[in-house]
């Protein structure tokens, strides 16, 4: 941690627009996961440099190429969104299938990601299992990006229970809408819930809160 402080806190944020933070990513979920880990676990140093010109780089998205589930897919781009990360294809545009195209070109997960504010989000809760964690991204609007993403591989599709102190959300009662299913789920008190399958899925909500 004191090393990534000073490393970025130096010339690196102040003269690159964007540097690469791990290793190279390969066409597996396994390279994904670890990829969300490490800047989950380092992400408290890393985000507060990340801004408008300066940018943390967590390699390309593999989504239209072989090694990720349409629901592996949709996380890798929720996450890079929230991370504020560039978003680079991989693929083979001549190949790629329509879910693969819904996902890469789903607005509503881009705004998130181009933010104008380009304050990156951060992991804010992970269960000392490691079976799932939240993440929360502060939006320009006054709005937050959550995600709720589910690492184990076990069983059926399960609800989460996230409140909003958990998430860092500063507000007794919001808005919440899932930006995959493009659906607003109405007003929600304290907390919000959600069915989240296994295998490196998640939900995406932008959340608004109500004054």
């Amino acid at each position: 941690s004191s090393g990534i402080n000073a490393e970025y806190g130096g010339d690196i944020a102040t003269n690159c627009n964007l540097w690469r933070n791990y290793g190279d990513i390969q066409d597996s979920w396994g390279s994904v996961a670890s990829i969300i880990n490490w800047f989950g676990d380092n992400h408290g140093d890393l985000a507060s440099y990340a801004g408008p010109g300066h940018w943390n780089d967590p390699d390309m998205l593999l989504i239209g190429d072989y090694g990720l589930s349409e629901e592996q897919s949709k996380t890798q781009m929720a996450l890079w969104a929230m991370m504020a990360a560039p978003l680079y294809m991989s693929n083979d545009l001549r190949n790629i299938k329509q879910w693969q195209k819904d996902i890469l070109m789903n607005q509503e997960v881009i705004n998130v990601n181009q933010d104008p504010l380009g304050k990156a989000g951060r992991r804010v809760l992970q269960d000392p299992k490691k079976h799932y964690e939240y993440w929360t991204r502060v939006l320009a609007d006054g709005s937050y990006a959550v995600v709720f993403y589910r690492k184990d591989s076990g069983g059926l599709p399960r609800t989460y229970k996230a409140t909003f102190e958990q998430l860092k959300i500063e507000a007794k009662s919001a808005t919440v809408r899932d930006l995959y299913l493009h659906r607003d789920l109405g007003v929600m008190t304290g907390s919000i819930s959600a069915v989240v399958p296994p295998s490196g899925s998640c939900r995406m909500f932008k959340v608004t809160p109500i004054q």
